[in-house]
């Protein structure tokens, strides 16, 4: 009998029929329409933007806090915090008189959110364009700040130190080619030990 039913090719393949009623197409065309949004696209939270480059921009777009769309396959992504850098150091230099001279310096520096393509261009974060550029520019200036006067006066007028100095750090970070929406100089205190 069992050659009998092998050797028999009129009987129908064996075939998994599998049968799908409305409900069940719909949730399924569902459950992969929200797979591929999900698969191509991404958020940005608060205090923050996404910079989309891709293989064939030369031009980073900039994405601001929302749900975005892009291609997986040819663009990557890159969040930025937006919220306000914040340096404090404290440089020593020597005066025109040749005293020694320690000075804090407490900033806090907000980026204009539309400059993070160019950050992108260089740098893999907001930290690493901190250390490499805006770190080593206050440094210089606040060494030749304190290169241009003498201790006597500095001692007589703290106040007009203070004003070059800012004047000087936002002349300085004009020259980075990023704008900022605002640098505001905290605290100078020309003696940190004191």
């Amino acid at each position: 009998m069992f050659e009998k039913d092998f050797l028999n090719t009129k009987k129908k393949p064996f075939l998994v029929n599998v049968v799908f009623d409305k409900k069940s197409s719909f949730i399924l065309t569902l459950i992969l329409y929200l797979c591929l949004i999900w698969c191509f696209s991404f958020y940005t939270p608060k205090d923050t933007v996404t910079v989309v480059s891709g293989d064939f921009n030369s031009t980073p777009s900039i994405s601001y806090p929302g749900w975005h769309f892009y291609n997986p396959f040819i663009e990557t992504i890159n969040h930025y915090q937006t919220t306000p850098i914040s340096i404090d150091n404290i440089i020593h230099g020597k005066t025109l008189d040749n005293q020694d001279l320690a000075v804090k310096v407490n900033l806090s520096i907000k980026i204009n959110p539309s400059e993070f393509a160019h950050i992108a261009k260089g740098y893999s974060s907001v930290d690493a364009f901190k250390e490499s550029v805006l770190v080593p520019a206050l440094h210089e200036i606040v060494v030749n700040e304190i290169k241009a006067i003498k201790l006597k006066s500095l001692d007589d007028n703290p106040e007009t130190f203070k004003t070059q100095l800012s004047k000087a750090l936002n002349g300085q970070f004009d020259k980075t080619k990023i704008r900022l929406l605002y640098l505001f100089v905290v605290k100078i205190k020309l003696d940190p030990n004191k």
